[in-house]
């Protein structure tokens, strides 16, 4: 029987000392904030609607967690396995998406010597969206996909590769069966080596479909083909995953991590819920899935947020009498899109590690870090090696192998692992109240939420309550803007039109029983069926309609919107565009300092030249220094209490001189406003302010483009 934690130790080093209460610390912090509140100054509220505390003791710790358990105990929030990473380390993985199949072979032989444990493969569109021509929604940058047409293809990626040290991860979306299909057929294993296959064949329609809108065919007949699958893998290859419930197209598209647990909850109930009828039972259904989940910027949310995916799937196998296909879970982490920019781009590489340990921290099974500048383009080689290398060294340097639940036991950790858990239980309750993520997909209620909390979070971007390094603050004065510049589409070499070809060897899969349909599709790929013939035999089959969603998800960067003021101040610069910024600082600098160094910063994160003169001892002298530099854009730069009569004096001088420049004011005006816009003033700036829309509609008023 575990023991319950005790607040502090009675006996040993710290015996000597007498144990602080909560309420004893509250009161000294309270006496520190000297009458300032306590609630405002010192709790955080979280994206997810959550508060954080600034100190947690064992009475914050909620009843479900304020016991000594160990791993592979209780709910598992504290790992499946005893000893942590000691029995099997998380696997270190990186995407590859090169187009062309031979070329992404060779990137993935080139890594493994070099670490790479994981085949990480990113298919083009025709293979997520089963060949409906969706490739103009698929996201610009380097996840092209490989392009896997035939099984020539298939035999140059995957033919040779040694199973016993290789796992994989093939993103399948809609087009699960034909990618798996061709699989098999190339490797054509026996039944020894199929049985030491590991890895994830990672079907997932429904995130496909918010991702891209369509499926292929009907929703029975996803379910049906996802049976066929798992029904001929499964006693073949019990070491693999047949479908994959992937909360990265809601991350990626701005979600918090409530929302991105609860969907992908929803969605792995939903899978198995579809399969259990067809495997004959609620455990063979659940023990053929994984989990995928990005790796967010708040590193103790994102800890918790992994410990609290176990819990949260084995509280939803306990109700369906299946709680020991818990520990068949496997989570696959993915470092976020979200927090990434092109500019001052070497940053991410401090993002994505702190992500990195993150996951590790919480458990993750394998792990893919992006490469630093994945967001402006197609990686090299340099920042590929960089990625895989963060791995490896919190792998061998950091000793992270030797370590079980590094987390356990924090009250802050276990607090914040049972409240995400419960708010994501609650939301997955209310998708299962619309019938489901399918239904709810449908409904377009996940797409609603996750859209106001994107927006939330990019406005809290945009006013720079939530901070970026190089992108809204303290911004790299010569950061290159070629990064900005997107790589070209890369298509498939195949058509991406279904079609009907009388002549197609995957015409047999139309009539096939249900229970030969994936050795009839294995038998068409051997006889040179395509990946499109396959889909389009399969639809031939199906009389439903097709399966789609109204709302889609794209992909989204809350830095978009600074990388587009930079782009645009790049090209009014290369234009000829004088941009500079002069900061009117009044008086000396403990009454200018602050706002000025404000006023720079507000500026500069749009690509204005900031022009930062010592104080000036009078308005007049202010006006007359900031006329003589020419500088199209004037901020007033001073204290609440020297405005009233500095700022329509210096507005005025500057109009009457050249009625065409920008005179701002660094603070709110309060109620002389009024007064100061009819003196001249233009605008003006404070914490409240939209940093972005402000820089925008400012260049439009300079005549630049945004």
């Amino acid at each position: 029987m575990s023991t319950p934690v005790q607040p502090h130790a009675t006996t040993g080093l710290f015996a000597e000392f007498a144990a602080a209460t909560s309420a004893e610390w509250r009161c000294e912090a309270e006496a520190a904030l000297a009458g300032a509140s306590f609630e405002k100054r010192l709790f955080t509220p979280t994206p997810e609607g959550l508060t954080l505390r600034p100190i947690y003791f064992v009475e914050d710790v909620p009843a479900a967690r304020r016991t000594a358990d160990f791993p592979a105990q209780a709910d598992y929030g504290r790992g499946l396995r005893a000893s942590g990473y000691r029995a099997r380390s998380w696997r270190i993985a990186a995407q590859i998406s090169t187009p062309s199949p031979r070329e992404a072979r060779a990137a993935f032989d080139a890594e493994q010597v070099r670490g790479l444990e994981v085949l990480n493969l990113a298919f083009a569109p025709a293979i997520y969206s089963g060949g409906l021509g969706l490739e103009a929604t698929y996201p610009v940058g380097p996840t092209v996909g490989v392009a896997l047409g035939n099984l020539a293809d298939a035999e140059a990626l995957f033919r040779g590769m040694d199973f016993d040290k290789v796992e994989f991860r093939l993103e399948a979306g809609a087009g699960a069966l034909p990618m798996a299909a061709m699989l098999f057929a190339a490797l054509d294993l026996d039944d020894a080596m199929l049985a030491k296959m590991r890895g994830v064949i990672a079907a997932d329609p429904l995130g496909a479909c918010a991702r891209f809108g369509c499926q292929p065919c009907s929703r029975e007949s996803i379910w049906l083909q996802m049976g066929a699958l798992a029904g001929w893998v499964s006693p073949r290859a019990p070491g693999l995953a047949v479908w994959e419930a992937s909360g990265l197209p809601y991350a990626d598209a701005g979600a918090n991590a409530v929302e991105e647990l609860a969907f992908t909850l929803a969605t792995a109930v939903e899978y198995a819920r579809a399969l259990t009828p067809r495997l004959r039972g609620a455990t063979a259904a659940t023990r053929v899935g994984a989990w995928a989940l990005s790796v967010g910027p708040h590193f103790f949310t994102e800890i918790a947020k992994f410990r609290a995916a176990r819990v949260l799937w084995a509280r939803a196998l306990e109700a369906v009498d299946a709680v020991e296909a818990t520990t068949a879970l496997r989570v696959h982490a993915r470092t976020g899109r979200w927090n990434k920019s092109v500019l001052d781009a070497h940053t991410n590489l401090l993002r994505s590690t702190t992500e990195a340990l993150a996951a590790i921290c919480g458990g993750a099974d394998s792990l893919d870090v992006l490469p630093f500048d994945e967001a402006a383009g197609a990686p090299d080689a340099v920042s590929r090696r960089l990625a895989r290398n963060q791995q490896l060294i919190l792998a061998e340097e950091c000793e992270l192998r030797a370590v079980a639940d590094s987390a356990g036991g924090s009250w802050y950790v276990e607090t914040l692992t049972e409240q995400i858990a419960a708010a994501a239980w609650a939301l997955f309750q209310e998708v299962e109240k619309r019938g489901g993520m399918a239904a709810a997909l449908q409904a377009g209620f996940p797409q609603e939420k996750i859209v106001a909390t994107a927006t939330q979070r990019r406005a809290m971007v945009e006013q720079r309550r939530t901070t970026f390094i190089g992108v809204n603050l303290h911004p790299q004065a010569d950061d290159k803007e070629s990064g900005l510049a997107q790589i070209e589409r890369t298509g498939p070499g195949e058509s991406n039109t279904l079609f009907s070809n009388p002549k197609s060897p995957a015409t047999g899969l139309a009539q096939a029983r249900t229970e030969d349909l994936f050795e009839e599709a294995l038998a068409a790929v051997r006889a040179g069926a395509t990946v499109t013939e396959l889909t389009a035999a399969l639809r031939a089959r199906d009389a439903g309609t097709l399966f789609s969603v109204a709302k889609t998800l794209a992909p989204t960067r809350a830095a978009e919107s600074f990388e587009e003021l930079r782009a645009a101040a790049a090209r009014a610069k290369a234009a000829g565009r004088d941009l500079r910024v002069y900061l009117a600082n009044l008086g000396p600098a403990k009454q200018h300092k602050a706002r000025a160094d404000f006023s720079a910063g507000f500026f500069g994160v749009g690509g204005f030249e900031i022009v930062y003169p010592q104080g000036h001892d009078t308005p007049a002298a202010a006006a007359q220094a900031a006329l003589a530099s020419g500088a199209p854009v004037i901020v007033i730069c001073g204290t609440d209490e020297n405005y009233p009569a500095a700022v329509p004096a210096l507005a005025s001088a500057v109009k009457a001189a050249r009625s065409t420049a920008q005179v701002w004011l660094a603070g709110a005006p309060g109620d002389n406003e009024a007064a100061f816009r009819a003196a001249g003033l233009d605008n003006f700036i404070s914490i409240k302010s939209n940093v972005a829309t402000t820089l925008r509609q400012l260049l439009q008023t300079l005549g630049c483009r945004p």
